[in-house]
């Protein structure tokens, strides 16, 4: 998977300071998936809060942010009635699609833990590998203790796990992490029900 940004630009939108970005979403197949991002300035940094959708190998000719909206001019490669014809579109505020982000910075060592996880999710699921193969008791116990340390903001931590995952590239379900009524911390690749990637109890066997 590849994730680029490709060009930025900055103006106003409702009275605020605002950035857009051409982002292309490859996933290794034919189709790369071209959107904008919109980004506002919160507590000194840059937060994604917005996203557009443009089309599949779309083209983007121009874009710029004139008197509050978003002007977009794109033309679609794909054959089809638009295929090379130029359409222009003015985007506000409220035609993005809001989009979820860490919003405080994360502590470093809550950033180390999350990375950590991350990578362990990554291998208990069979990413980093060419067929899926289980947690090792180490693994096992080394991602529960992470998960424990953060049990006082165990919500926040999933939610920022999730989200963290999704920068990387990644497409988690709702619930990558979650935590049971007793506290305990289960990993899920599927939130479809299906048992192709078994939920993971990290605390089975303690």
């Amino acid at each position: 998977m590849e994730i680029s940004i490709q060009q930025i630009v900055f103006g106003q939108m409702d009275n605020k300071p605002v950035a857009v970005a051409v982002m292309s979403d490859w996933e290794g197949g034919s189709g790369v998936f071209m959107s904008l991002l919109l980004y506002e300035q919160q507590n000194g940094r840059a937060i994604t809060v917005g996203s557009y959708p443009v089309g599949d190998r779309a083209q983007i000719l121009s874009l710029g942010i004139r008197k509050g909206k978003v002007k977009l001019v794109s033309q679609q490669t794909l054959p089809g009635e638009d295929r090379n014809k130029p359409k222009t579109e003015w985007l506000k505020a409220a035609n993005f699609d809001k989009a979820e982000c860490i919003q405080d910075e994360l502590s470093k060592e809550t950033e180390k833990d999350i990375t950590r996880l991350i990578d362990l999710y990554l291998r208990a699921f069979g990413f980093s590998n060419s067929e899926y193969k289980p947690f090792t008791s180490d693994e096992r116990r080394e991602a529960l203790a992470i998960c424990m340390r953060h049990q006082k903001d165990k919500e926040i931590f999933a939610k920022q796990f999730r989200l963290s995952l999704d920068a990387a590239g990644w497409r988690p379900g709702s619930n990558p992490l979650s935590f049971d009524k007793s506290g305990r911390p289960i990993l899920r690749m599927d939130d479809d029900g299906s048992d192709k990637h078994p939920p993971v109890d990290l605390s089975a066997g303690e």
